[in-house]
């Protein structure tokens, strides 16, 4: 009369530990899904618009709450969606060098540095 008792206890413990596994396991994906799209819209801030987030929220089964999170990154000062006419949301310059600005030189010193000055 205990064998059926114990398998009964065995079942559940099994069940309740597949049920764990599976809630880790999808909360896992989420997170690590949200801290992937966090590095997306953190280098590439000129390419999210609230067309493309809908689009990233439905491939990504992401919650309202998920997107929020990414949203939220403004308060920290990272811009996340398209500003008006800007190149560059960071100002950042990978592999490209800024043009410096002209200095412009008088007559005189010019002279002066050609060595015909005094």
């Amino acid at each position: 009369m205990a064998k059926p008792i114990i398998i009964i206890i065995i079942i559940i413990i099994i069940i309740i530990i597949i049920i764990i596994a599976y809630v880790v396991v999808n909360t896992t994906a989420a997170f690590m899904q949200v801290r992937l799209l966090m590095s997306y819209v953190i280098t590439h801030p000129e390419k999210m618009d609230d067309a493309r987030q809908q689009q990233w929220q439905r491939l990504a089964h992401l919650t309202d709450m998920d997107m929020n999170t990414i949203n939220n990154l403004e308060l920290l000062g990272v811009p996340v969606k398209k500003r008006g006419n800007t190149k560059s949301g960071l100002g950042l310059t990978f592999g490209r060098k800024r043009k410096r600005a002209v200095r412009k030189v008088g007559y005189s010193v010019w002279l002066v540095r050609a060595g015909f000055g005094c």
